[in-house]
């Protein structure tokens, strides 16, 4: 088998399996429509209108079939990224694994963490952000139980968790997204915590806890308002697999020998799009870390 025939299927199959397994953001959307992508699609989302419930009076006719009002959205697959590396021939690829472990994990990475913060960037067609803070007045958050201007850990996740509920966004798999701050004052409090299986955490990326009933996650690319910083006006994304789809997809691995050189070329294309189709199960929280 020579090398420019082993490397692109080797490659492609290792980098979307990492790719995939190792996403924050995209691992709490839906990938309902990832199907026959490629770079400039535009898949449609079809949904029905909210149907009618009245009241029944026995005897009469008062039944009225009203038709079913559909909508659409578009989820546009107009992103992408690629990659690119060399392989020196002195290296025999087909028997270092190392080599070729270490290239697709790398890969693999740089595609999570362009995807991830594209999602992450979705903050802005979040529909619930009443009472949630603001750019101008975000909720300064504690460890601390809440006083004064600054809010307590807990009472944080409970408002969000509250404003979710108040929209009628159902209660099953709600998950919440928080920078490493916020992390270390869910452990700085103590709060008391669900219990879940050792196999649950261990195949969900950037689990922290559970509590209130929201998967909490941690992840860097947590995005913040103007004029903030890492620590401050972090724009918070909370709600349910049901809120964003994502579609993504390696489309192209290929290898080219380099000229004047002794090397074989990898690189590859990735292409990909996200939308919020449930605004209306989707808040984002304005908060800033505080002392304590």
């Amino acid at each position: 088998m020579s090398l420019m025939n082993f490397i692109p299927e080797l490659w492609s199959a290792k980098i979307q399996m990492n790719a995939q397994k190792n996403l924050v953001y995209a691992g709490v959307c839906n990938t309902d429509y990832e199907s026959d992508l490629a770079y400039g699609n535009r898949i449609k989302i079809s949904s029905i209108g909210a149907i009618t419930v009245s009241d029944y009076v026995p005897g009469t006719s008062s039944l009225t079939y009203a038709p079913l009002q559909a909508s659409s959205l578009w989820l546009d697959v107009n992103q992408q990224k690629e990659f690119d590396f060399a392989v020196d021939d002195i290296h025999k690829v087909q028997a270092n694994a190392d080599l070729i472990g270490a290239a697709t994990t790398d890969a693999a990475y740089r595609i999570k963490d362009a995807v991830d913060t594209y999602i992450a960037g979705k903050y802005t067609d979040a529909g619930v952000k009443t009472s949630l803070g603001t750019d101008a007045a975000p909720l300064t958050v504690t460890s601390a139980d809440t006083s004064g201007s600054n809010t307590g850990i807990l009472e944080f996740l409970g408002l969000v968790n509250e404003k979710l509920t108040m929209n009628n966004c159902p209660s099953d798999g709600r998950w919440i997204v928080v920078p490493p701050w916020m992390a270390t004052k869910i452990i700085k409090a103590n709060i008391s915590i669900t219990s879940v299986s050792t196999q649950e955490t261990a195949t969900v990326a950037g689990y922290v806890a559970k509590i209130l009933g929201l998967t909490v996650l941690v992840s860097n690319n947590v995005q913040y308002g103007s004029g903030g910083s890492s620590t401050t006006k972090s724009k918070i994304l909370a709600g349910i697999n049901q809120s964003i789809s994502v579609a993504m997809q390696i489309n192209s691995v290929e290898t080219l020998r380099l000229q004047s050189r002794f090397e074989t070329g990898v690189r590859g294309l990735c292409v990909f799009g996200a939308k919020v189709v449930r605004p209306d199960y989707l808040a984002c929280a304005t908060a800033s870390y505080a002392a304590g």
